[in-house]
């Protein structure tokens, strides 16, 4: 509570405030104001100065005090002395504007023909950092090379976006085809060889080749005499399911049995590990199919992974006998029905046959080496 709240304060402020009426009688008012006035702290009570008194110097104003006209002119004006003398400070300290400022400002631009390029080593830094490599080396060939100044925004931006995406693919396929486990990682259709009488039709390997038949998680049994081919292209098919980002997984059945019974053995786990990788795995290739008796244990285990696969996932056979001679290598009847009827229903049938490509290919060694 102020002074002039009580009784006794109100009547002396009350007096006093005639005496400088009194006084100031015949002075010409000041503009914007009823009468003559002197500089009085408009909250004085509140703000705990004596009417009459002007605030210290260089004392943050009060509330009331910066709505007053009277105050607002002085305090401007020194708010406005002290930025200016900052500003001169900053000028002579030799301080850099604003925007030179950041981690590109006295670094070197990379020289371009009609003028100096925006970009700069540390800006190609950033691609690799933000694993955008691909994109990185296409923008610095852009820049580089003169035929790409007449290209829009538009049409720039869809050559690096298409150069990274292809880039992208390309390692993507480089590592399926890594993890599928291929004996013959380069192996391709384009290099199959269609030699007369392997009854081996070009477009027939090219719809296989499109992996229509993977989409649609069907089996697809290669059957051909020793040397004929089959192994090859079993896995240039996987190579083409890799191309379209399926994921493969080759073996050979001898092979496939080993590493399951080796697992089973070890007792930690990873028999069932091996088992889902087999049975989810989206292309699954094995290869020399029956060629040797299996086991009872053996069986089951291929009838669990064929239970599984049936219309989820697609199957590659490669064998070297026909379906009817499979039942002959599975002990047990029952099991033997049981896993070549989900084999042999409803799949598709490659026979192959013609000249051993083994010999055919030594023999055109040599006479390229000949010749």
């Amino acid at each position: 509570m102020g002074r002039q709240d009580r009784p006794g304060d109100r009547a002396r402020h009350c007096a006093r405030a005639r005496q400088q009426e009194d006084r100031g009688a015949g002075v010409r008012p000041l503009p914007q104001h009823t009468g003559p006035l002197e500089e009085v702290h408009p909250a004085a009570a509140r703000g705990r100065v004596r009417p009459g008194q002007r605030p210290l110097r260089g004392r943050k104003l009060h509330r009331c005090e910066e709505r007053d006209p009277l105050h607002q002119g002085a305090a401007g004006q020194r708010q406005g002395s002290r930025h200016s003398l900052r500003r001169r400070r900053g000028a002579r300290a030799g301080r850099r504007p604003r925007g030179a400022c950041g981690p590109f400002a006295r670094r070197g631009r990379l020289p371009q023909e009609g003028g100096a390029s925006m970009l700069t080593e540390e800006h190609f830094g950033l691609f690799k950092k933000f694993r955008v490599r691909a994109m990185g080396e296409k923008l610095r060939e852009m820049v580089d090379d003169p035929a790409y100044d007449d290209m829009t925004f538009e049409d720039k931006m869809v050559e690096l976006l298409d150069a990274e995406a292809a880039a992208r693919k390309e390692r993507k396929i480089a590592k399926l085809n890594r993890e599928a486990g291929f004996k013959i990682p380069t192996a391709c259709v384009e290099d199959v060889v269609y030699l007369p009488g392997r009854k081996l039709s070009r477009d027939r390997v090219a719809r296989y080749a499109g992996c229509k038949w993977v989409e649609d998680n069907e089996v697809l049994v290669i059957i051909s005499k020793t040397g004929c081919g089959k192994s090859y292209l079993c896995q240039a098919l996987g190579n083409s399911a890799c191309r379209h980002l399926h994921r493969v997984s080759y073996t050979r059945m001898a092979d496939m049995f080993m590493e399951l019974n080796r697992a089973r053995a070890c007792a930690d786990g990873s028999y069932f590990e091996k088992m889902d990788e087999l049975k989810t795995v989206k292309l699954l290739i094995v290869d020399d199919f029956m060629t040797t008796p299996i086991s009872t244990q053996d069986a089951v285990d291929l009838f669990e992974i064929m239970e599984a696969r049936e219309g989820r996932q697609a199957t590659l056979i490669a064998s070297q006998l026909e379906p009817e001679e499979w039942y002959l290598r599975i002990e047990g009847e029952l099991m033997a029905d049981s896993i070549l009827n989900r084999i042999a229903t409803a799949s598709r049938y490659m026979d192959i046959e013609g000249p051993n490509m083994r010999e055919y290919f030594a023999k055109r060694k040599k006479d390229e080496e000949s010749g």
